[in-house]
This record gives C-alpha cells, sequence and structure tokens, in this order.
C-alpha cells in the first residue's frame, strides 16, 4: 500500500479514537471541552470541508470524485450528530467517596 494509503487509515482510527473517547464519562467542563468537544467539532469540519471540496470539484470540473464526496458527506453528517449530541450530554457530577459499607441501591432502601 501506498504511504498516502497508510496515513488516511492511521487518520481513520484517530477519529474513531476520538468518537471513542466522546463515550468517556469525563468530569469537569474544561476537560470536556478540551478533550472531546473541540476535536469532536475539528473532525466535523475537516469531512465538511472535503466533502464540499470534492462535490465541488466534481461538479465544476471533469476531474471526478463525487463519490468520495459524498462519502465524506454521509461522515461529516455522523460526526456532527455525535458532535451535538456530545454537546447537548450532561457532564458527570463529581461523586463524593461514601464508604463501602454505607452504599445502597436506589431500588433497595437502606435498613
Amino acid at each position: 500500500m501506498a504511504a498516502a494509503q497508510w496515513a488516511n487509515a492511521a487518520a481513520g482510527l484517530v477519529v474513531v479514537g476520538i468518537l471513542l473517547a466522546g463515550r468517556l464519562p469525563l468530569r469537569g467542563r474544561r476537560s470536556r471541552l478540551v478533550l472531546l468537544v473541540l476535536p469532536h467539532w475539528a473532525c466535523t469540519a475537516v469531512a465538511v470541508v472535503g466533502a464540499v471540496g470534492m462535490l465541488g470539484g466534481a461538479l465544476l470540473t471533469d476531474r471526478g470524485g463525487a463519490l468520495f464526496g459524498g462519502y465524506c458527506a454521509v461522515w461529516a453528517a455522523l460526526l456532527f450528530l455525535a458532535t451535538r449530541d456530545l454537546r447537548h450530554r450532561a457532564p458527570q457530577p463529581s461523586r463524593p467517596d461514601v464508604p463501602a459499607g454505607r452504599r445502597t441501591s436506589r431500588h433497595c432502601p437502606a435498613p
């Protein structure tokens, strides 16, 4: 495989890692913003620019690329939805440590 194909595969793995990291329960507004929200928006922006560039180039010139541009547009939409879900999801509240003997279940009241 060519070096460009390896780089494309590595970039895809980075995006998948960012999306999976978005499912982690991070506490703190700053850590969520820096570690999750900004990388999600960056990936979304790159996919949108790629889709617009490839679809626009395919429509205005004869260079092709419409199929891959459509593929990028689908990924841009999916990334946008994942980022929007991440921004609207409430951060996990900090929970003080409770001694093991005093923990109770929501369904079973303490004796």
